[in-house]
């Protein structure tokens, strides 16, 4: 796995069009090898990166474009997690940091400075 960022999506694109230009040289090596993965945060961002990828290296196939949270579900699930068990859900996510966020306020004296509204936020909840 390679991470690369960039505050420029055309500086990305180009480290990304000559990362797959020299493993996808011929038709048999684009299919004989897995697909490469490109999280995505629009399906505009995938239409774009699919066109241009394919103008600078002629072809563009064999590549997956998933969400982040689709990316994340699909390898928690290949690692043994349960599929039904919604582990990235937004609700779910929200209910276990505010189960958390007690025991940080005891190990960190700074988040008691953010005390919402003149009492504590969290026994509100």
């Amino acid at each position: 796995m390679e991470i690369y960022t960039s505050n420029r999506l055309e500086n990305l694109l180009s480290v990304l069009a000559q990362g797959i230009s020299g493993e996808k040289s011929s038709t048999a090596s684009i299919f004989s090898r897995p697909a490469d993965v490109v999280v995505i945060q629009s399906l505009g961002m995938a239409k774009w990166l699919q066109q241009n990828l394919a103008e600078q290296n002629g072809i563009a196939a064999n590549i997956e474009f998933p969400f982040l949270k689709n990316f994340i579900q699909e390898t928690l699930i290949k690692y043994g997690f349960s599929k039904e068990e919604n582990t990235w859900d937004r609700d779910t996510l929200t209910w276990r940091i505010f189960r958390f966020l007690p025991k940080l306020e005891e190990r960190h004296e700074i988040l008691n400075q953010y005390d919402c509204f003149g009492t504590n936020f969290l026994l509100d909840f």
